[in-house]
């Protein structure tokens, strides 16, 4: 596979509920007597790790060092949240979500946080303890005209194509010849701008006990 975007699963906050009292940490996102209101993740089928390590992070837990044992304690962290979560199933339902006001805190894709923000929602980003993304383009094995698969994966990875995809997502592109145009919103949410507080997935373990996550992440997104 070759990578293709960095984003980011971000803490977005209602900055008119706390632009004076900000979230800074994961472990406030779960915190609903500092912060109350309702607050928003993903059950959608797509198996997301980083939505486990976040919780894991707020429990103080190094990412790099993690057990089979902690992926049940996560998701009991955001069930235990009760009536002050709410599920998205889409990256489009998130943003609305942010967007309306339903949720006033939300675990999301960065580029979603971007949206409701280009849209004139009064959110944020937290920046400290994100979860660092990456999307990728595979060929499959077989595929009947190999050289127009990589003519397209190239295609894909041109500076200026590049450049055009993070103008309309904030998602940051891998080529460094690309150069978007940024105003000071898109610049906000561009997670090539805070990686020195990114967390990284522990990609390793997740290969070892994805079925254990697979299986978990079906319970939590069908309510279970």
């Amino acid at each position: 596979m070759v990578p293709q975007i960095l984003y980011g699963l971000v803490l977005v906050y209602n900055t008119d509920k706390f632009g004076d009292n900000p979230p800074t940490s994961a472990a406030d996102f779960f915190d609903t007597k500092t912060f109350p209101g309702k607050r928003t993740v993903s059950q959608s089928t797509y198996v997301d790790p980083q939505t486990v390590e976040f919780a894991l992070t707020a429990q103080g837990k190094d990412v790099k060092s993690l057990k089979p044992e902690d992926i049940a304690g996560a998701f009991d962290m955001y069930k235990d949240l009760g009536n002050n979560v709410i599920g998205w199933t889409t990256g489009a339902q998130a943003q609305q979500q942010l967007e309306s006001g339903e949720a006033v805190m939300g675990l999301v894709w960065s580029g979603r946080g971007y949206g409701a923000a280009a849209a004139g929602a009064p959110v944020a980003p937290m920046w400290d303890q994100w979860m660092i993304m990456v999307d990728s383009n595979g060929i499959p094995k077989g595929v009947k005209n190999p050289q127009a698969a990589f003519a397209a994966v190239n295609y894909s990875l041109g500076a200026e194509q590049q450049a055009k995809m993070t103008e309309l997502t904030s998602y940051g592109g891998v080529n460094v010849d690309a150069k978007p145009k940024m105003d000071a919103t898109l610049t906000q949410w561009m997670t090539t701008e805070h990686l020195d507080t990114g967390i990284a997935p522990n990609v390793d373990f997740w290969v070892e006990n994805y079925d254990a996550l697979a299986a978990a992440w079906a319970g939590w997104a069908t309510g279970n």
